[in-house]
C-alpha cells in the first residue's frame, strides 16, 4: 500500500498540468513580491481608467472598434469589459481598479508559465531552468516602469508571448489549441506582434522547402501542412494583418501620418534602430548598467562585444537561426519606434544616455536579449566542459543586477479610489473624475456616484452611446 501511494504521489508531483498550476502560482507570488503593496492598494493606472474604462462606460462593446496608440488593443479593452461589469456587479470602484491589477497579474503569470511548459523542451530541456529564466524575465521586466499590474501595458507581455511562439515556430512547433485563443487576441493587442510575421515566413518556407534548397539539397516543392498546423497558421496570419492593417491606415498616432517616406529618412531610421539593437544586450546587466554605458558613451562598443561574442557561440552551438530571428525582432522593433517619431534622432538619444533610460520601449529588447544568452549558454555543454559554471554565474549575476534595479509603481495616488467608494452609484449617469496613478501624470477615471456627491463636487454627465 505505501509503495502504491508514493508511485501515485510520484505520478501527480510529475504530472505535467500539475506542474503547470505549481509555477503559475509561484510566478503570482513572486510577482506580488517584488511590490507588495499591491496587495491592498485599489491600484488603476492611467489609460486604463481614462480610455479603456471610459471608452466602454461610453461605447459599451463597440470599444473593441477602436485602436489606441496606433493599433488594437483588445487584452487592454477585454480587462476594461470584466472590470466595469465586475464594478457594477457589486457597485464599487474598489472592484474596478483591484479586478484591472489581478488580471494583469494573472496574464504576467500565464506568459511566464508559458515558458515552462513542455512545449518548450526542445529549446532547453530542464524544466527547472526554463523556470528560472522565466523568474528572472519577471524580475528583469519589472526594472521597467509601470509595466506590472496593470492593463496599459499588457501588451508588451502579449509581445513576449509572441516571441515565444516565435521560437517553437522556428523548431516546426504550432501552438496547441489550448493555448492558441490567447496567442490570436495577443496579436490583435499589441503592434509587438508584428515580430511574428519573421517566424511565420520561416515556417511557411522550411514547409515548402525552400530553406533545405537554399542549403544545396533538394527542391521547392509544396508540402502537406497538415490540416491543424494550416488552420492556426491561417488564423494567426489574417489576425497579424488585421493588426498591421491598423497600425498603417487607421492609426490614431498623429506623428505617422507625417512622416518622411524618403530612401534617406529611412536609411537614417535603420542605422538608429541597428545602434539601439547593439545597445539592448547591455540590459543583460541591468538598467543602471545600460545608463551608465550610454553616459560614457561606450554602449555600442560594449554592446557589440557581447553580441559579437553571442552570435559566434550560436553559430557553434547551432542556435544561429535563433539568434538570427531575435536579431531580427530587436532591429524591427526599435524601427517601428523611430519610424513613428517625428525628431527620432533626439529621442534615439533620450532612451539610450538620457534620465528616461527607463522607458518601456526598451523591454522587449532586453528580454529578448536575455532569451538568446541563456539558449546559448545552455547549449555551451556541446562545445565546453564548463558550461554549467558559466551559466549558472551569469544567472547568479542577472539576478543580482535584476533585483537592484526593481522599479516600483506610484500606488498613493491611486487611494483616492477609496475615498470615493461610499459615493458610488453604478446606475448613474453622473461621473465623478479621480485622478489616478501615476502621480506625476494627470489621468483620470470616470465614477458614477451618486447625485448628492456631485452637490458639493465637480461631476460630468455621460451619456452612453447605443
Amino acid at each position: 500500500m505505501k509503495l502504491r501511494k508514493k508511485i501515485k504521489a510520484s505520478k501527480v508531483l510529475n504530472n505535467n498540468w500539475f506542474l503547470l498550476i505549481m509555477t503559475f502560482f509561484l510566478f503570482i507570488v513572486l510577482l506580488v513580491i517584488l511590490n507588495p503593496e499591491i496587495i491592498k492598494v485599489p491600484y488603476i493606472f492611467a489609460e486604463d481608467g481614462w480610455v479603456f474604462a471610459k471608452e466602454y462606460f461610453i461605447y459599451g462593446l463597440g470599444s473593441f472598434k477602436l485602436t489606441y496608440g496606433g493599433y488594437f488593443d483588445t487584452l487592454s479593452r477585454i480587462f476594461a469589459f470584466i472590470a466595469v461589469n465586475f464594478a457594477k456587479l457589486t457597485n464599487s470602484a474598489v472592484v474596478l481598479a483591484n479586478t484591472f491589477k489581478w488580471l494583469s497579474i494573472l496574464f504576467s503569470a500565464f506568459v511566464a508559465t508559458y515558458f515552462t511548459s513542455s512545449s518548450f523542451e526542445n529549446i532547453i530541456k530542464s524544466r527547472g531552468k526554463r523556470v528560472i529564466i522565466s523568474a528572472l524575465v519577471i524580475i528583469l521586466i519589472s526594472n521597467f516602469a509601470w509595466l506590472l499590474y496593470n492593463g496599459v501595458a499588457i501588451h508588451w507581455w502579449c509581445g513576449l508571448l509572441i516571441f515565444l511562439v516565435s521560437l517553437n515556430l522556428l523548431h516546426d512547433k504550432m501552438p496547441s489549441y489550448v493555448i492558441l485563443p490567447l496567442v490570436l487576441i495577443s496579436i490583435i493587442s499589441s503592434a509587438s506582434s508584428l515580430i511574428l510575421g519573421f517566424a511565420l515566413m520561416y515556417y511557411i518556407l522550411e514547409k515548402i522547402g525552400f530553406i533545405k534548397y537554399l542549403r544545396g539539397g533538394g527542391c521547392i516543392k509544396l508540402k502537406n501542412f497538415g490540416k491543424h498546423n494550416l488552420i492556426k497558421l491561417i488564423l494567426m496570419g489574417l489576425f497579424l494583418l488585421i493588426q498591421a492593417y491598423a497600425i498603417l491606415f487607421i492609426t490614431d498616432v498623429e506623428t505617422i501620418s507625417k512622416v518622411d517616406l524618403s530612401l534617406g529618412h529611412l536609411i537614417s531610421i535603420a542605422y538608429y534602430s541597428l545602434l539601439s539593437f547593439i545597445s539592448s544586450i547591455n540590459f543583460v546587466f541591468g538598467t543602471d548598467t545600460f545608463l551608465a554605458l550610454g553616459v560614457s558613451k561606450l554602449n555600442i562598443f560594449v554592446g557589440s562585444i557581447f553580441w559579437i561574442i553571442i552570435i559566434n557561440l550560436a553559430f557553434k552551438t547551432k542556435n544561429l537561426k535563433t539568434c538570427i530571428l531575435v536579431i531580427l525582432d530587436i532591429f524591427i522593433l526599435y524601427f517601428m519606434i523611430y519610424f513613428k517619431k517625428i525628431e527620432f534622432m533626439t529621442y534615439y538619444h533620450e532612451i539610450t544616455s538620457g534620465s528616461s533610460y527607463q522607458v518601456y520601449y526598451h523591454v522587449l529588447p532586453a528580454v529578448l536579449s536575455f532569451f538568446i544568452i541563456m539558449i546559448v549558454l545552455n547549449n555551451l555543454k556541446n562545445i565546453s566542459f564548463n558550461y554549467r559554471v558559466l551559466e549558472i554565474s551569469f544567472m547568479i549575476f542577472a539576478l543580482f543586477f535584476f533585483v537592484r534595479n526593481i522599479n516600483h509603481p506610484e500606488f498613493e495616488t491611486s487611494q483616492n479610489i477609496n475615498e470615493i467608494e461610499p459615493y458610488v452609484d453604478f446606475n448613474n449617469e453622473e461621473c465623478a473624475l479621480v485622478k489616478i496613478s501615476p502621480d506625476l501624470l494627470d489621468f483620470k477615471v470616470l465614477i458614477p456616484v451618486k447625485n448628492s456627491y456631485c452637490d458639493n463636487h465637480e461631476c460630468i454627465h455621460i451619456e452612453k452611446q447605443k
